[in-house]
């Protein structure tokens, strides 16, 4: 495919993305801190972030189950489509003393940065 095909692939998706409700782009659990590189074209990069909320909630409160040592796991697969363009998909999952494990959501995070050319 040439670099114009791959460009409109691009933005097609970038428009698709900034349109989603942005409860789609909400963070549950943790803080990231991105590094200015992007995942490079046609390469995948997978990553396990795991924490505990030591401190919380100790009981459920309207519909908000408790915090306290709730354990949780985010798999995040990202893609690179260009040199300066790159979209992760999170799958965010949670566990607490007493429960199974449960799925909370699946937010997709676009990212783009300026070309070094």
């Amino acid at each position: 495919m040439s670099h114009k095909g791959w460009s409109s692939i691009c933005l097609c998706w970038l428009f698709v993305c900034l349109s989603l409700p942005s409860r789609v782009f909400a963070k549950n659990f943790e803080i990231q801190v991105h590094g200015s590189e992007t995942v490079a074209p046609f390469r995948t990069m997978l990553e396990l972030h795991t924490n505990m909320a030591l401190r919380g909630t100790t009981h459920t409160v309207d519909e908000v189950l408790r915090t306290r040592h709730a354990l949780h796991e985010t798999i995040e697969v990202t893609e690179g489509f260009t040199p300066w363009l790159e979209t992760g998909v999170y799958i965010f999952t949670s566990w607490r003393s007493g429960d199974s494990w449960q799925w909370v959501e699946d937010p997709i995070r676009p990212r783009v940065r300026v070309p070094e050319s």
